[in-house]
């Protein structure tokens, strides 16, 4: 582009008349005008630069890798910044730790955990209330789900509140009293608080403000980050725990002394947690995120925190061979609030499929051991023991297969580019485990329908972040993601308590199962037309029969009856052989069906 002449660079008054035909008395009020503008400029940056160093409040969702303590806004911990510099490998992976550990202490609140000792304490409970039965024990824990499910959507702002380091000791102390109180607890009144309470401490507080921490400490690899937390938190919380809680838990009420002991014994990881977790992330500690190099976290956190958040967010989409160097696909940009994704069909066809297997699954662990006595080895009845032995074995076997194919099916999102597969593959895979433990009631179908569940549970475990960035982007994927969860436990909850009335009213659980199993394959059906490409749905259409046909063809005698398209279907047989060409005389005139004179509506021209 041509350079404007150097005799432009400064004109007089009368210069600027015969350059631009400007009179000569107007040029005064123009550069008084302009020298107002800029003084006008000048104020304003100012006055935008002070509100910015008085900001107060920072929300935690400003986006990924972004400061959470602008400079000046809290004064740094030196134990925080000792701890970090001390540390051998990058912080980020302490962080990661800690929320695997997380998983651990929340698991005597889950299914897991409750399923082992759900016989004895209802047989124990029922010495001083005859009336308690599956169902009413059942209804008790789906109501702390229900009660409790709301809570998790509160975390983010009991974390404006107080300090992440405060709301964890205090949610992990109270998760340890709760435990101690379980042990003591001796009706329904009591076991019906206690349980909510456990609710609302463990995976409402403790377990979200901990794996809010992995957003302020990975970016890049945060999904393979999420996904090694998430299987090693599976193998902790669902095997682990539970398998100690399985030997000392025995008949009679051996469980009060095991949740005593557990009661005592977390206080370990908990004051673990409370000495190591960090307030802020890696940017307010002058770190790089993914443990890049302290200059370039220097550098960002210096100052650049807003341009770090709106990068994270309005980058465009990478190129190939970005692309190709990460194993999943880039997530979207847009902006998508909590309030929009709700408003989204996407999200609630993802939800309902993400609701229905984790209710499947939870109701299935949940009753597991009573679940037993329907595909029993039909054992003489002198021999009770015997067979409450081999039913102990076998569903500690059951949870073992779970817990290990959820752990090894966990990191499956990352391996699939087009995330929304995943809710088609967890709901045959949950749909396959509840049909072959209906219709093949053996030990080896049982191992099988174990070993599907478990990988539908692990693939709804690894895509539950994933997808939401995949599908919303990342501005507000945490808030969507805990409203999901809140939905998901809701909904778990309403599962164990169906599949006990269904064991009360039917005295088996095959018709609940068979009602998952339906509305498993029907959502399966339905995201795969939603999924499908658009010529595939153009050729259905295309082959549907229009509305005119259809009531032409209602014309025929007995259409909609059974005997009636027998005779039609004999019928055509016998013009069939009629017509055969060894039989010409015998050829009939063969009425042409009803057809409309109404062309087709592809066929018309609009």
């Amino acid at each position: 582009m041509a350079q404007p002449d150097a005799s432009h660079a400064e004109l007089t008054a009368a210069g600027i008349s015969e350059e631009f035909g400007v009179q000569a008395g107007e040029v005064d009020k123009l550069q008084m005008k302009w020298s107002n503008w800029s003084e006008d400029i000048e104020e304003n940056k100012r006055l935008v630069l002070e509100d910015v160093d008085e900001v107060v409040e920072v929300t935690p969702f400003s986006g990924i890798g972004a400061s959470l303590n602008p400079v000046g806004l809290r004064p740094r911990s030196r134990t925080a910044d000792c701890l970090i510099a001390s540390c051998p490998v990058f912080y980020g992976w302490i962080m990661a730790a800690l929320v695997a550990l997380g998983a651990l202490i929340i698991s005597p609140a889950q299914v897991y955990s409750v399923g082992v000792v759900l016989d004895n304490m209802l047989g124990d409970l029922k010495k001083e209330n005859k009336y308690l039965s599956r169902l009413g024990i059942s209804t008790l824990y789906a109501s702390a789900h229900l009660i409790a499910s709301p809570v998790i959507l509160l975390h983010t702002g009991a974390l404006a509140m107080v300090s992440r380091k405060t709301l964890v000791t205090l949610s992990g102390l109270l998760f340890c009293v709760s435990c101690l109180l379980l042990a003591m607890a001796r009706g329904p009144l009591s076991l019906l608080l206690i349980w909510t309470l456990q609710q609302l401490v463990g995976p409402g507080m403790l377990y979200p403000a901990l794996e809010l921490t992995l957003l302020y400490w990975w970016k890049a690899r945060r999904d393979r980050v999420s996904a090694v937390v998430q299987s090693v938190g599976a193998l902790l919380g669902m095997l682990l725990l539970p398998m100690v809680l399985s030997f000392t838990a025995c008949e009679g009420e051996c469980w009060r002394p095991a949740y005593t002991s557990l009661g005592v014994g977390l206080l370990v990881p908990v004051l673990l947690i409370a000495l190591l977790v960090v307030e802020g992330g890696a940017l307010d500690h002058d770190l790089g995120l993914d443990g890049a190099s302290s200059a370039a976290g220097s550098m960002r956190a210096g100052g650049s925190m807003h341009a770090a958040a709106d990068t994270a967010l309005t980058d465009t989409a990478p190129s190939e061979s970005m692309a190709l160097e990460t194993p999943s696909p880039p997530v979207a940009d847009e902006r998508w609030s909590l309030h929009e994704a709700l408003t989204h069909t996407s999200f609630w066809l993802a939800q309902v499929t993400f609701s229905t297997v984790h209710a499947i699954v939870n109701a299935f662990i949940f009753h597991r051991k009573d679940l037993l006595t329907d595909y029993d080895e039909h054992f003489p009845d002198d021999q009770a023991d015997a067979r409450r032995d081999h039913n102990e074995r076998l569903a500690t076997n059951l949870l073992v297969l779970v817990a290990l194919s959820c752990m090894v099916c966990t990191p499956a999102g990352l391996f699939v580019r087009r995330k929304e597969k995943l809710l088609i593959l967890a709901l045959l895979l949950v749909s396959g485990g509840i049909l072959t433990l209906v219709h093949h009631p053996t030990s080896n179908g049982l191992y099988i329908s174990s070993v599907l569940m478990g990988g539908a549970f692990g693939v709804t475990n690894g895509y539950s972040t994933a997808v939401w960035e995949y599908l919303f982007g990342r501005s507000d994927a945490e808030r969507i993601k805990h409203t999901s969860i809140a939905i998901t436990s809701a909904t778990s909850g309403s599962a164990i308590w169906a599949f006990a009335f269904s064991r009360q009213e039917t005295k088996r659980y095959r018709a609940s199962m068979n009602a998952m199993a339906a509305v498993a394959l029907m959502l399966a059906t339905v995201d795969m037309l939603a999924l499908a490409k658009p010529e595939l749905l153009e050729a259905i259409v295309r082959r549907a029969p229009t509305w005119e046909q259809l009531l032409a063809r209602r014309q025929r005698v007995g259409y909609f009856s059974v005997s009636g398209q027998l005779a039609s279907i004999g019928d055509a047989f016998g013009r069939c052989v009629c017509s055969a060409p060894w039989s010409r005389t015998a050829r009939r005139n063969q009425a042409n069906p009803i057809e409309t004179e109404i062309p087709p509506l592809e066929n018309r021209a609009l």
